[in-house]
């Protein structure tokens, strides 16, 4: 019975004031040879009713919309003071600083860009609350372990949601420059700031959105405290291993010329950096999946940890961080080292 009643939690939410409960009525009523006038009358007096709504709302501000849409654009994210107190006050260099309010003021202005974001951001208000939903009370004898599951399940999830940001917003931060890369390559600047700039206004947005994503999930599901430090400190170590990777592979294989940024994520280079993201993924969840399942197996039924067990689970451990920093490090190394051959040539 508990089994039963933890299904019956999984189905979609059933409401009569929906749409697609009148048409599931509908249909089952002519299922069975008879025929459902209330929903029927429903169904259609709504859409007449938004057709005229539309209407209305067209005739209201289609127009003005569309002449607008025929200005210039105001210059709002150009004075934006705030900004720039915010970034003088950062740790960072002048000329990081600069690009930093560069970058950034040039992501806002793109609309394109900023608000796939809200797409994203709903995709994850929808994973949390299936997380909010889950009962898994309802299995009292399975609960303790389909929790420590899924909370490397969200793990793997917070991973691949990192991979799809940084291959979108990450990667083509290099390639975004264009045809004004030459002014990069003229100016003053160390390539070595300029791609670290790159890395660090890439890496904050993502930290945020992932890590907040993975405590937010563990908090939901109630899971044991060690596994919310476990995951916590993997969120930020993947973090520096996909942005730098990102970085380093968008300085290695640029599309200057490219039209938009989805053309760049689908270059050879972007198809690359999810293959190595997605298996990075994989791997980092594989060494610290076993020692912290044992570990938390071993403290639900009271056995104490052998020397064994200790010293392969922090083994597992480093090695999870050292590939990593490894990762980082040497895809950062790499794309400054692209950027550098690229400045020897003839622009």
């Amino acid at each position: 019975p508990d089994v039963t009643d933890f299904f019956a939690t999984l189905q979609s939410p059933i409401t009569p004031l929906l749409p697609s409960f009148w048409a599931g009525e509908t249909l089952f009523a002519s299922l069975q040879g008879g025929r459902d006038a209330l929903h029927i009358g429903a169904l259609w007096t709504t859409a007449l009713a938004c057709t005229i709504l539309v209407r209305a709302a067209n005739e209201r501000w289609f127009f003005a919309g569309f002449s607008k849409a025929q200005e210039a654009r105001k210059a709002r994210f150009t004075q934006l003071r705030g900004l720039d107190r915010l970034a003088c006050a950062l740790p960072i260099s002048i000329v990081r600083r600069h690009l930093l309010i560069k970058d950034t003021k040039i992501f806002l202005r793109d609309v394109s860009q900023w608000s796939q974001l809200l797409l994203l951001l709903a995709l994850v208000l929808v994973y949390l609350y299936n997380f909010r939903v889950l009962d898994l009370e309802r299995i009292p004898y399975m609960s303790g372990v389909l929790k420590n599951v899924y909370a490397f399940v969200n793990l793997g999830m917070a991973g691949l949601v990192m991979s799809t940001v940084a291959v979108r917003f990450v990667f083509p931060a290099v390639s975004a420059e264009g045809g004004a890369f030459w002014i990069i390559r003229s100016a003053p600047i160390p390539l070595h700031d300029f791609l670290w700039s790159k890395f660090w206004t890439g890496l904050v947005p993502v930290l945020v959105l992932t890590e907040g994503l993975t405590i937010a999930a563990n908090e939901l599901l109630g899971i044991d405290p060690f596994l919310k430090v476990v995951a916590a400190a993997a969120v930020v170590f993947m973090g520096l291993a996909l942005v730098g990777l990102a970085t380093g592979l968008g300085a290695r294989y640029p599309r200057f010329g490219a039209d938009n940024a989805n053309q760049i994520a689908g270059s050879f280079g972007g198809v690359a950096f999810m293959v190595l993201a997605v298996l990075f993924v994989l791997v980092t969840i594989a060494l610290l999946g076993w020692p912290a399942s044992n570990y938390v197996w071993h403290r639900m039924r009271g056995v104490p940890l052998t020397t064994t067990v200790r010293v392969v689970t922090a083994v597992c451990f480093l090695t999870a961080a050292a590939m990593s920093v490894a990762t980082w490090l040497l895809s950062m190394r790499s794309g400054i080292r692209a950027l550098e051959e690229m400045d020897a040539t003839p622009a």
